[in-house]
């Protein structure tokens, strides 16, 4: 058929006698089949009266529908004019007109369309007359036509206006009438060279015959008419239908009629003086019928909402008046039902009681969806299950009494351990291997214990075959979920207890040894993603730390045994309270929360720690920080990021520097790019080289501050799949008072992201970052920044 249209017969018929009862010859193994071809007569089509600079006869072609409709008579050739003549329209000749004419030649037909496209019309103005109840805004969301601007044709957002597209307009704002109450508007549209010419048909036409003009606007006038308003509600409930016969079909009643009124944004009904039928009369209530039909809809999930889940609900409308009706519900199946057995299925590990003290849903309950909403939201955020489904299979059979639950769950730890192996490397812990085994579901409690081990070696002494060590550390975190403190705290909270002993050589204090215990008390609330509202999550919660710090300082010795000792270790311990904030809204395009590869959303902290010798430290002092991160996605490959981050500490007691383990520093992958490692503030010393009394050696050393201020701003263009690039700009302040703050103490620096991998289990960059503002230590050509993260789970 395809050739044949190709070859210029429109109306060509194919059929073929196969059967594959008897086509298919198994001896010979061949299928034997006939196809038979009626062509009927062939077509010639020509196009006259076109522009071929600006109109290409292959998109005429493209318009006409003889090939679609098989058929190439008088009727289809209209058809294809009116096609030809839309495609006109829509690019922007609006008085477009073509014509047709057919002569018959013994071997084929030849049509020629005559096309008379006139001037290119954009729309100019758009406007509406009429309209009392509704603005404009809320009528052009509804049309199709646009008005014709620089920044709508830059951007693809212009529409050409063509008879079929204001014919769709029309209905599309009779239609949003109707929705809003006015069940009798009428609209009429009108198109014209000049506003002049809107509603005269002379003016247009003496306008198109003068060709003067080169703009369209276009008006719709609007005849509202008065609005349809519902007078009546009537509530049949069951064989009872609006008779009420008890005290609890008065009570249900009661009930039904707020549900409505609260659908139908009435603040409340009047009720009937004869207390004996459920119906009730409303006031100076617009009928929307949209806003109807959907009142049925969420009242059926009302009644479920009240402990009657097998409520059926139908709505008819009857006209009772000019320009009034009533409204009529009738519900069936509203017998209440309670909670019976609760079966639990899929669980390995997790207790019964546990799974039934997340759900808390008791046999002899009354059976509400928001109980069971609730209830299943809190198994799934509970993280110890993948999927979570509450079924009811005798819902539909029992009509009074309680139903049965099954609640079908799948566990995501249901094994007695995991293990995680980490290795790579970065200038923070050097060539590093870390073990992680993890107990992520102790007892079957939702209990974690997660241990961890570390040993970095540093990068050039590795490869020199010196194995010298950059860090080691050990970690454990013990944590017990929330739900676990229902009963007997009145607020449910997370306990996390975590201690640690790391030895790391660092550029700020050199070889630096940490033990530490963190006690916190967490309390999150999570949602998940709720038509286009995306999920998030936050935390708030005190906590507890205590830090036991070692490191080595330069000292000088006297002559004796010890006078070869250059440094000696110094503690400094440090015991502090805090609150900390987190606002989790990083997502995906889908608003599914993604922190691990974000492209919307955002993320905001905030945390404030006292720190006193009553806590068991040393010194005294208050810490405030707060950070923010901010994604906008800009088309299908352009996310552009915003981070900002604010630190400072107060010292206390008299002192006017924090802690020299305890001060903010900044420079390198994770802070300001371009910089070294902890150097965005430095402090400069100058010794003598002994013996040599004239010669002296400059060392550059991270000096930090009691203030820190960075901000960042990130482009990155996805160029394929999980490929993209970037460019970025940083800045950062490190100082001890902003009152001695100058210009040059602000440390900017610019890159751009030569390559970046981003996967949900992992990332993968290399980046190249120039200082802006360089001094004296610094690299002004800039530095790489490679970073790679990976996970494996066995």
């Amino acid at each position: 058929v395809e050739l044949f249209h190709k070859a210029g017969y429109p109306a060509v018929r194919v059929r073929t006698d196969f059967d594959p009862l008897t086509s298919f010859d198994r001896r010979s193994k061949k299928v034997r089949f006939t196809l038979t071809v009626d062509a009927r007569r062939k077509l010639d089509v020509y196009f006259e009266g076109y522009d071929q600079n600006s109109i290409k006869e292959k998109d005429l072609h493209d318009q006409l529908t003889f090939d679609k409709a098989a058929s190439s008579d008088d009727v289809e050739a209209n058809e294809s004019a009116k096609a030809l003549t839309a495609y006109l329209q829509a690019k922007g000749y609006f008085d477009a007109r073509v014509t047709f004419s057919r002569e018959r030649f013994e071997p084929y037909d030849r049509i020629t369309f005559r096309i008379e496209a006139g001037k290119v019309r954009d729309v100019q103005r758009v406007s509406f007359v009429g309209n009392r109840a509704l603005d404009e805004d809320a009528l052009r969301e509804v049309i199709g036509t646009r008005e014709s601007r620089f920044r709508a044709r830059l951007f693809g957002d212009s529409t050409r206006a063509t008879s079929a597209q204001l014919a769709a307009d029309v209905d599309a704002v009779v239609s949003l009438y109707k929705r809003e109450g006015y069940r009798d508007a009428r609209v009429r549209v009108e198109a014209a060279p000049s506003v002049d010419g809107l509603g005269s048909a002379a003016l247009t036409a003496a306008l198109l015959g003068a060709d003067r003009a080169s703009n369209l606007f276009v008006r719709f006038s609007i005849s509202e008419g008065p609005p349809t308003m519902l007078s009546e509600v009537h509530i049949a409930i069951g064989d009872a239908g609006e008779t009420i016969t008890d005290v609890s079909g008065q009570t249900l009643c009661a009930q039904v009629l707020a549900d409505i009124a609260e659908l139908l944004v009435e603040p409340q009904f009047a009720r009937a003086p004869n207390q004996r039928l459920c119906t009730a009369s409303a006031t100076n209530l617009k009928f929307k019928e949209a806003l109807a039909l959907d009142s049925r809809d969420q009242l059926k999930d009302r009644m479920f909402s009240h402990g009657r889940p097998r409520a059926k609900v139908t709505l008819e409308t009857r006209v009772i008046g000019p320009n009034r009706v009533a409204a009529y519900y009738l519900l069936t199946d509203v017998q209440p039902l309670t909670v019976g057995k609760v079966v639990i299925r899929g669980n390995f590990r997790t207790t019964d009681a546990t799974i039934r003290k997340l759900l808390d849903v008791h046999e002899g309950d009354l059976l509400t969806k928001d109980a069971l909403a609730e209830g299943a939201r809190r198994l799934r955020n509970s993280g110890l299950f993948d999927a979570v489904n509450v079924a009811m299979p005798d819902l539909e059979n029992v009509s009074e009494g309680s139903v049965n639950a099954v609640v079908e769950i799948a566990e995501r730890y249901d094994y007695w351990a995991q293990l995680d192996l980490e290795f790579g490397g970065s200038t923070y812990n050097g060539l590093f291997v870390a073990v992680n085994p993890a107990f992520k579901n102790l007892f079957g409690r939702g209990i974690s214990l997660d241990l961890k081990g570390t040993i970095g070696l540093k990068y050039y002494e590795a490869l020199q075959g010196n194995l010298e060590l950059k860090q080691l550390s050990a970690e454990t975190t013990l944590r017990f979920p929330q739900w676990l403190t229902k009963g007997w705290s009145p607020v449910e909270f997370q306990t996390e207890l975590t201690g640690f002993h790391r030895r790391q050589d660092t550029p700020r204090f050199g070889v630096i040894t940490t033990d530490g215990v963190t006690l916190s008390l967490l309390r999150s609330w999570q949602w998940q993603r709720v038509g286009r509202k995306p999920a998030h999550a936050i935390t708030i919660g005190p906590h507890y730390d205590f830090r036991l710090r070692e490191r080595p300082v330069d000292v000088l010795r006297p002559v004796g045994a010890d006078d070869d000792q250059t440094q000696v270790p110094i503690s400094t311990r440090t015991g502090s309270v805090g609150f900390s904030f987190e606002w989790e809204h990083r997502n995906d395009r889908r608003g599914i929360l993604s922190p691990l590869a974000p492209e919307a959303g955002f993320r905001l902290e905030a945390q404030i720690a006292l720190a006193s010798n009553y806590l068991g430290g040393q010194d005294t002092f208050l810490k405030a920080s707060a950070a923010g991160t901010k994604y906008w996605p800009i088309g299908e490959s352009l996310v552009i990021r915003a981070d900002a981050r604010y630190d400072q500490g107060f010292p206390l007691g008299g002192a006017v520097l924090l802690p020299e383990v305890e001060r903010y520093f900044a420079g390198g992958d994770s802070t300001v790019r371009g910089y070294e490692d902890d150097r965005l503030a430095t402090e400069i010393i100058q010794v003598g080289v002994p013996p040599l009394g004239n010669v002296s050696q400059i060392r550059i050393l991270p000096s930090g501050g009691n203030i820190r201020v960075m901000s960042s701003l990130d482009a990155q263009l996805r160029i394929w799949k999980l490929f993209a690039t970037g460019v970025f700009v940083d800045a950062g302040l490190i100082t001890n008072q902003w009152n001695t703050v100058t210009q040059d103490d602000i440390r900017p620096s610019a890159g751009i992201a030569l390559l970046r991998i981003a996967t949900p289990f992992g990332a993968f960059a290399v980046e190249r970052a120039i200082p802006l503002r360089p001094q004296l230590g610094d690299n002004p050509r800039g530095r790489f920044h490679v970073s790679f993260a990976a996970r494996a789970q066995f």
